[in-house]
């Protein structure tokens, strides 16, 4: 009889020994850093991205706003970066019962299922992300007590309840972005009518410089490969210079057009043998046998630049 009840005291001892109770795996679970610190990648609500961008946080091209950034740090593929790391908490727990992962000793080893929420969220935050969710933790049992051996958490579709405040607050930030929307777009089209009438200005502009008032004179160039004299000579203008060819000017350079001062310089043409020089305008060069021929374009042609630049400032280019 007493061995029986000896038996039976000990085994009774050893059950409860290994009896995990949910008081007790609740705050194994919430002390567990992989499960309370989760990070900054929430799951958005269905209707996140389509919140945030009618409340200004970020935009059509899910870009975070200034007004965001104080919340967010990216918006990639439907992935929200929150500035800040989220916490969470167990809310309950659902269920224990022995499992068989841990080996054959399965009172030594639990599976436990809870349910869960994110703590201490931001009121902007929270109208955009999933509020928590479901969970699986296995414990097992050493000589010092329990200790969680893995855990792993799933979300549910469930929102953040709004209170009156929220709304209101929602509310403000909805009519703050449709204004800045009203502004942004009379920003946008004052500035089309600005270039407009900046464009309009500058046709008229071009059409005035482009008028030949006088011919300052013609100069003899050559051939830049054979050294020959051209058949028709370089004629330069108060407004450009060309060279007829053929009924059609085959050289036409408008002053508004020049990108950088001329530049004069000796010109070799080592193919043929022979020696000039060149006046070189916009990676084009105007040669020349003789020097002082060269000289005169030269002076004439930056003396004319520099009357029709004083004329027309606005179109100058260098």
């Amino acid at each position: 009889m007493k061995k029986t009840i000896y038996i039976l005291l000990v085994a009774t001892l050893y059950s409860c020994g290994n009896n995990l109770a949910r008081n007790e795996a609740e705050d194994l679970i919430n002390n567990y850093d992989d499960f309370k610190n989760f990070g900054q990648n929430p799951k958005l609500t269905e209707s996140a991205i389509i919140e945030g961008i009618d409340q200004g946080y970020w935009n059509n091209n899910r870009n975070i706003t200034s007004k965001g950034y104080n919340y967010f740090n990216e918006l990639y593929y439907g992935n929200l970066t929150l500035k800040f790391p989220l916490t969470r908490t167990v809310t309950s727990i659902d269920g224990i019962a022995d499992s068989g992962d841990g080996g054959n000793d399965n009172d030594g080893y639990k599976e436990v299922q809870f349910s869960w929420e994110f703590t201490n969220v931001d009121d902007v935050v929270k109208r955009f992300i999933i509020k928590g969710g479901n969970g699986r933790a296995f414990m097992r049992k050493f000589d010092d007590g329990w200790r969680v051996d893995k855990i792993s958490t799933t979300f549910l579709n469930e929102v953040f309840e709004l209170n009156e405040s929220d709304k209101i607050a929602i509310n403000k930030d909805i009519e703050e972005e449709n204004q800045r929307k009203i502004e942004e777009q009379k920003r946008i089209e004052e500035e089309i009518a600005r270039r407009k009438a900046e464009e309009e200005k500058r046709k008229i502009l071009i059409a005035k410089a482009l008028v030949v008032n006088t011919t300052i004179g013609n100069y003899n160039a050559v051939n830049d490969f054979t050294g020959k004299d051209l058949l028709k000579k370089i004629t330069l203008t108060d407004v450009h210079f060309f060279r007829d060819l053929s009924g059609g000017q085959y050289l036409n350079i408008w002053f508004g057009n020049i990108n950088s001062k001329p530049t004069l310089h000796r010109f070799r043409q080592t193919a043929m043998g022979w020696e000039g020089f060149a006046v070189r305008v916009n990676e084009k060069s105007i040669v020349f046998k003789n020097e002082n021929e060269a000289v005169r374009f030269y002076k004439d042609l930056n003396d004319g630049l520099e009357m029709w630049s004083k004329k027309f400032p606005e179109l100058k280019k260098w």
